[in-house]
C-alpha cells in the first residue's frame, strides 16, 4: 500500500495503511510478508520448520507505532505474524482486528502463527521493524494497560496463542473475541469488565479455568 503524501485522510508506514495522524492502523496487507522478504533480501518464503530467528524478526514480528490508539476492523486478518508488539497507549481493538493469523507449513498447507502479544512502554516508537525488546523500553506479555474495548472476533482462531492477559482497564469484550483459540489454557477477566458477548471462549478446548468477576452483567 502506497499513499500520496498529500492525501489529507490516510498515510502508509512501510506499506501498511494508517489514518493521517497514525492513531489507527487500518490495513496490514495479508501478503505483506512477500514485500518484507524482498526488502530484507530473502529469496523465498520459509516454511514453519525452516524459520530462523532472523526471519521471524524481520518478517513475522510487527511493532505497532506508539501513536496508535486503535486497531481497526480486520486490520491484521490472515497476516503471517508470530508476534505483535502493542503500545501501552492503545485503547481499542476492533472487530476481527487480529483474526486467524497463519503461516505456511509447506507449499499447500497453513498453520496458525500468532503465539505472542506483547506490550511496550516507550512513547517514542515510529519504526514498525522489530530490532530488540531493549529498543522498546519496558516490555510485558499482555494486552496493554489502558485498553478499554476488545471487539467481536478480535482474536478468533489464533490457535497457537497460549496466553492472554486482559488488563484491568478493559470494560467490554465482544462476542466470540477468543473463539477457536484452542491452546489458551487459562484466562482471568478483571473486575473492570461490565459486559461480555456471547461465545467469547467458544471452542477454547484447552481452557481449564475461567475467572469471571461479579461486575459482569
Amino acid at each position: 500500500i502506497e499513499v500520496d503524501e498529500n492525501n489529507p485522510n490516510y498515510c502508509d508506514v512501510d506499506g501498511v495503511l494508517y489514518n493521517k495522524d497514525k492513531t489507527e492502523i487500518l490495513c496490514y496487507p495479508c501478503d505483506h510478508d512477500e514485500y518484507l522478504r524482498q526488502k530484507y533480501g530473502y529469496e523465498r518464503e520459509l516454511y514453519r520448520d525452516e524459520v530462523t530467528p532472523e526471519y521471524e524478526r524481520d518478517i513475522q514480528t510487527y511493532v505497532v507505532p506508539s501513536t496508535v490508539k486503535k486497531l481497526g476492523e480486520m486490520c491484521f486478518n490472515y497476516a503471517n505474524l508470530r508476534a505483535i508488539y502493542l503500545p501501552e497507549g492503545l485503547e481499542t481493538i476492533e472487530t476481527l482486528a487480529v483474526f486467524k493469523l497463519h503461516e505456511r507449513v509447506d507449499q499447500w498447507g497453513t498453520t496458525p502463527s500468532l503465539h505472542s502479544i506483547f506490550t511496550y512502554k516507550s512513547a517514542d516508537v515510529a519504526d514498525p521493524h522489530f530490532t530488540s525488546q531493549d529498543a522498546l523500553d519496558e516490555v510485558y506479555l499482555s494486552l496493554p494497560e489502558g485498553l478499554k474495548f476488545i471487539g467481536s472476533d478480535a482474536f478468533s482462531y489464533n490457535q497457537a496463542l497460549q496466553y492472554v492477559y486482559i488488563p484491568s482497564s478493559v470494560t467490554e469484550i465482544g462476542r466470540s473475541a477468543f473463539n477457536g483459540c484452542s491452546n489458551l489454557t487459562a484466562i482471568s477477566i478483571p473486575p473492570s469488565v461490565m459486559e461480555i458477548g456471547w461465545g467469547v471462549f467458544y471452542d477454547c478446548s484447552s481452557l481449564t479455568c475461567i475467572s469471571i468477576p461479579s461486575s459482569v452483567e
